[in-house]
């Protein structure tokens, strides 16, 4: 799989604290930054979703 291809598999919004779902529609797509988990997965979310993840974290 290419990078662009990669990195549109992994294109997220936040829904809630503890769910990502797929964007479907474009006007869906906030401001995003690029995330890495801790298996090293690219995920594209929204900024407060960025902090929600990072709230998670133990």
């Amino acid at each position: 799989m290419n990078r662009a291809s990669y990195q549109r598999a992994f294109l997220y919004r936040d829904l809630d604290m503890n769910t990502f779902g797929r964007i479907d529609d474009a006007k869906e797509i906030k401001p995003f930054v690029l995330y890495k988990d801790n298996q090293t997965k690219m995920i594209v979310v929204s900024a407060e979703g960025k902090e929600r993840i990072q709230r998670m974290r133990f």
